[in-house]
């Protein structure tokens, strides 16, 4: 699977990015906004999405094992959590 940075350009909603990165060619879809599964019709849809329960580095990077095995064994139409623990002040 070859990894490319699909760059948000403004601030577009994430259906719409998703949208964006399955035309552009993306066979998974990154993200930390984890309102995703609730507002993500997957019927139909060639791309996968995989949702980190959090983004910020400090969290995340104590988490890459599953993020990486979540992104590799990502499925067309389909979203998958990974849990990652919450970003606290």
């Amino acid at each position: 699977m070859r990894y490319r940075l699909l760059r948000r350009v403004g601030r577009p909603e994430e259906r719409v990015f998703a949208d964006v990165a399955q035309i552009a060619g993306f066979e998974v879809f990154l993200t930390g906004d984890t309102k995703i599964p609730e507002e993500q019709n997957m019927d139909g849809r060639r791309i996968a999405i995989v949702v980190m329960t959090a983004h910020q580095l400090s969290i995340v990077r104590d988490h890459v094992t599953q993020i990486a095995a979540a992104v590799a064994s990502a499925k067309a139409g389909t979203i998958e959590v990974v849990e990652c623990g919450k970003f606290r002040r």
